[in-house]
């Protein structure tokens, strides 16, 4: 339950951070690139590599899904590349943008799906219902921010397809008499058996604060960057814990021992932050970025942009009922 809500103390404290500076985060060229060093580590660490903590390190798994886990870096590296040396890098920003917006709204999905569970009865046409809210509250925002007029400081021509005013309008309409169900139907479930799902609550909020609040509520462009990390803290940090709780359990894991297991994934947890902070500082550090030549530009562009596609795809097949990865988090 608690990695439900880890995320919003860690949303407070950017939130406090962008008014106690001077910068508003409007575009990360504000900020010093020491500080992205920094931020990028903490913001890309909790997902993408717990990720890879979970499928490469844990030796069980990575014998189930060895062909998938080899084979996916290197086909995305020459995917990535090949788009851009071929001059189509909006084929390029598009396949990330889409990749990882499936990515996250499956996930949240999964989320509660595993919390829908924890009713004292658990019964189908209410976690019908509930997986319907988790999806009009990702979903709906996701078409707000891909409509034709004013979709705001997100999109950039070219970068995604875009759907009509009228749909995005609609999916809006609809999300939120489903939220009110949701909150009027669970409310009489919980009094009826006397029984208040609290991991199920957090779940909906964390997709609410997470897309609600980042892609519909804040418009202002000067905090884009507080909205986009919004998202991602909401996205990453839950899973992070989970992960851990999940490796703890695993008996094939990397992570062993009584009092080892904590040592260790702190331990594992550094090196995954210091091996980002050599990995990307001299990214970081490049000013000109786009003034490279092309070669060197689309080498780049695919080694930086290639562990966040990997995480999209290969979380869509270590959570399958074969890895045992699910079924971890209820021992």
């Amino acid at each position: 339950m608690f990695a439900f809500s880890s995320w919003f103390f860690v949303g407070i404290f950017f939130f406090l951070f962008s008014h106690l500076t001077d910068y508003r985060f409007h575009n990360q060229k504000q900020l010093p690139w020491i500080l992205i060093i920094i931020i990028k580590s903490l913001q890309e660490i909790t997902h993408v590599y717990a990720t890879f903590l979970i499928s490469y390190a844990d030796q069980e798994v990575f014998k189930k899904l060895k062909r998938i886990l080899i084979m996916t870096p290197i086909l995305i590296f020459l995917a990535s590349f090949a788009f851009i040396i071929g001059g189509k890098e909006n084929w390029f920003f598009i396949l990330i943008a889409q990749t990882a917006i499936f990515h996250v709204i499956r996930q949240e999905y999964g989320w509660m799906k595993i919390a829908t569970r924890l009713d004292s009865y658990h019964s189908k046409w209410l976690e019908r219902l509930d997986l319907l809210t988790i999806y009009s509250i990702t979903i709906s925002p996701t078409l707000w921010l891909l409509r034709h007029s004013e979709n705001g400081y997100w999109i950039r021509p070219g970068d995604s397809f875009l759907v009509p005013d009228i749909l995005a309008r609609f999916a809006m309409s609809f999300s939120l008499i489903v939220i009110i169900l949701f909150w009027i139907i669970n409310s009489f479930h919980w009094w009826k058996y006397r029984q208040v799902n609290l991991t199920k609550i957090l779940v909906f909020f964390n997709g609410f604060f997470g897309w609600y609040i980042a892609l519909y509520f804040i418009t202002d462009p000067q905090y884009f960057l507080l909205s986009s990390w919004l998202l991602t803290f909401a996205h990453g940090v839950p899973y992070f814990f989970i992960v851990f709780k999940t490796e703890r359990l695993g008996d094939s894991s990397l992570i062993q021992g009584k009092y080892f297991r904590l040592s260790r994934s702190a331990y594992l947890y550094g090196l995954l932050i210091l091996f980002f902070f050599i990995f990307y500082a001299p990214f970081a550090s490049i000013q000109k970025f786009y003034e490279l030549p092309l070669f060197w530009k689309a080498l780049l562009a695919s080694a930086i942009s290639c562990p966040n596609i990997v995480h999209c795809i290969i979380d869509g097949f270590l959570w399958r009922k074969s890895t045992g990865l699910s079924k971890r988090l209820f021992e």
